[in-house]
């Protein structure tokens, strides 16, 4: 799931079921190019509906870079992907809480 240059999304569960973003070649989520006030919260990322084994992303689970700033991350499941959970580069503000990495 890739957001460039957006403002204000939210990437989280309509209801209780939450989003499995796991099995892709790059990261799981993408942020860039001065996507800011994004909401990221209570999904599964790299790993299966159950939240137990890894199926992975092909890169970091999270990636927030040039000036994606201002995001938030909450209570997600993040695990299994190739190499960071959460991978931030020329960004700031963004808060990350309550997350389950690794």
């Amino acid at each position: 799931m890739w957001i460039l240059t957006g403002f204000g999304n939210q990437i989280a569960p309509q209801d209780t079921l939450p989003n499995v973003i796991s099995g892709n070649q790059d990261s799981g989520i993408f942020l860039s190019d001065t996507s800011s006030h994004n909401l990221i919260l209570a999904n599964i990322i790299g790993l299966t509906k159950n939240g137990i084994s890894a199926l992975g992303n092909g890169r970091d689970g999270v990636t927030m870079q040039t000036k994606s700033d201002s995001n938030e991350v909450f209570d997600n499941l993040i695990g299994g992907n190739s190499s960071t959970g959460i991978a931030i580069y020329n960004s700031n503000g963004n808060v990350f809480a309550t997350n389950f990495i690794g």
